[in-house]
Parts: C-alpha cells; structure tokens; sequence
C-alpha cells in the first residue's frame, strides 16, 4: 500500500519485497521462530540482484524484520538517504526472536518512523540516529468510504 500511495504522488518506486524468499510454510516458520537466523546473507545477496544499478534519493523499508546491518550498511551506498517505517512493535517480547536482524541494524537507518510511543523511545535505546513519531496514516484511496448499493444498505 506504501508503494501505491508514493507511486500516486508521483514518485518512481521500484518495489523490492524480500518476503518473497520465505513464502513456503517452512520458511515462514523458521523466520517467525529463529528471528531469520541464516537467511540474513541469502536476503542481502536477494536486494543486491534485484535492484536495478543506480542511484535513488531514498531506500524504504517496511517492517525491517528481514534486514540485517549488512544489508542496510549496503542500501546506503545506493540511496541519499534509508528510512525504516515500522508498523509493529518490534521491542515488544510476543514477538519471540522475530525482529532479532531489526535491532542491530536501527543504528545504520538514517530515519525511523513508528507510530508509538513506546517504539520511539526503545528504538533510540538500540541506537537509532532519528526517530519520528506519526499519527498512524491513513491512505485517501485504500481507506476511502465504500460504496453501498441499495442491496447492500437493504441486507
């Protein structure tokens, strides 16, 4: 949904989605239950074949659990400036050790953006350089009001 909104503002986005490499239940397991242990070198070597050469003013990354310090060390060799925008809260123990590549790579971020309070604070304890603290925000056409036909306002 990130994508869409910027690429409707009239950014060029080349979209990336790393979760593509752990998309069989298996893989999704080990992610979720080993914090992506092993998978760090194979998801970086996925970034680096996927991008087009180049250079871009901005590296997103939404949600972050998949990138470690060395990947994003890499992205900002490629990009004026990286920014992680994180939904979740990745300090939170219900997590187990799924955000374990996250923590270590905040302090290689140029900018992180939660919308809690509580993140802001521990992401500034894990070293990040800049947090940003938003309202959740909220997408013009993906959150627009549905329209109802007159069988659906009559069930």
């Amino acid at each position: 949904m990130l994508r869409l909104t910027l690429e409707r503002l009239g950014h060029s986005v080349v979209h990336v989605d790393p979760y593509t490499l752990i998309s069989s239940p298996g893989l999704i397991w080990w992610s979720q239950h080993t914090g992506n242990l092993l998978l760090g070198a194979r998801i970086g070597r996925y970034l680096r074949e996927s991008l087009p050469s180049g250079h871009y003013d901005l590296a997103l990354v939404d949600n972050g659990a998949l990138l470690d310090a060395v990947a994003v060390r890499w992205l900002k060799t490629i990009a004026s400036r990286t920014l992680l925008f994180c939904r979740d809260n990745p300090f939170s123990s219900r997590d187990g050790l799924r955000w374990r590549l996250l923590k270590p790579a905040l302090r290689h971020y140029d900018l992180f953006v939660t919308r809690r309070e509580s993140s802001a604070l521990a992401a500034k304890q894990w070293g990040a350089r800049q947090v940003d603290l938003i309202i959740p925000p909220a997408d013009e056409i993906e959150h627009r009001p549905l329209q109802l036909s007159d069988q659906d306002r009559a069930r």
